[in-house]
């Protein structure tokens, strides 16, 4: 893969939807501080729909972490490259259920897990059909 493709797909599939999420989870839920700049205008501004606030942002970073491995594997003839993607489901799911279980902080949600399923699922269909 050329070097330039590599660092767009980085950027549009990895890094801003990681972006996004932290913006739209830090922007909205109060939980953190990352953004210290608030825009007058968006300051006031409230979802009406708190999956915005919480799932979309789960999705957005199960598909950054999926688009990652698979951009570093998509070159790869090796079957380890299954290991690896099959690795951000164990993370993303796991993560969640350790959530139910109370083995991490946290609130289990099932939109969540459909979030993450879709965040995933979508970037197996993008990255897959860009690839051919």
């Amino acid at each position: 893969m050329k070097i330039g493709s590599y660092i767009l797909q980085t950027v549009l599939f990895v890094l801003l939807p990681l972006a996004l999420g932290i913006f739209l989870y830090d922007w909205f839920s109060g939980a953190h501080n990352f953004i210290t700049i608030k825009i007058n205008f968006l300051k006031n501004i409230e979802p009406t729909w708190e999956g915005l606030i919480y799932n979309v942002p789960d999705g957005l970073w199960a598909f950054s972490l999926m688009s990652a491995m698979l951009i570093i594997w998509q070159s790869s003839t090796h079957k380890i490259q299954y290991f690896w993607i099959f690795l951000v489901l164990v993370l993303t799911y796991g993560s969640e259920f350790a959530q139910k279980f109370g083995l991490i902080n946290g609130t289990f949600d099932w939109w969540d897990v459909l979030a993450m399923g879709i965040g995933s699922l979508l970037s197996l269909l993008v990255l897959f059909t860009i690839k051919k």
